[in-house]
């Protein structure tokens, strides 16, 4: 990503966009609005979602299984201090002012 035009942010909800891949269903990790999604020979590998909690109880995203997990670790690592919330190949950002 260019510097100049994205930045890369820690709290996902946060971020004007997300990018999540089909991998262990990253792209269903953070509910929101579906941009765009990339695919090869006709199959999603990744998705471009503007983060909005209204999607929350959308199908796509309250079904997985991932989303669950990652929630799990969220408020385990709330109630110690710690940040270890979703990571691995989601990458978020957000455009520059």
């Amino acid at each position: 990503m260019n510097p100049d035009q994205f930045e890369r942010i820690e709290a996902s909800e946060q971020a004007d966009f997300m990018l999540g891949t089909t991998r262990f269903d990253h792209h269903r990790i953070i509910p929101g609005e579906i941009v765009h999604t990339i695919r090869a020979d006709n199959t999603p590998i990744l998705y471009i979602i503007r983060p909005d909690a209204r999607y929350q109880n959308d199908p796509f995203f309250a079904e997985s299984p991932f989303r669950r997990s990652a929630q799990t670790r969220t408020q385990q690592s709330n109630r110690t201090g710690t940040d270890k919330s979703v990571g691995g190949t989601t990458g978020t950002a957000t455009a520059p002012e």
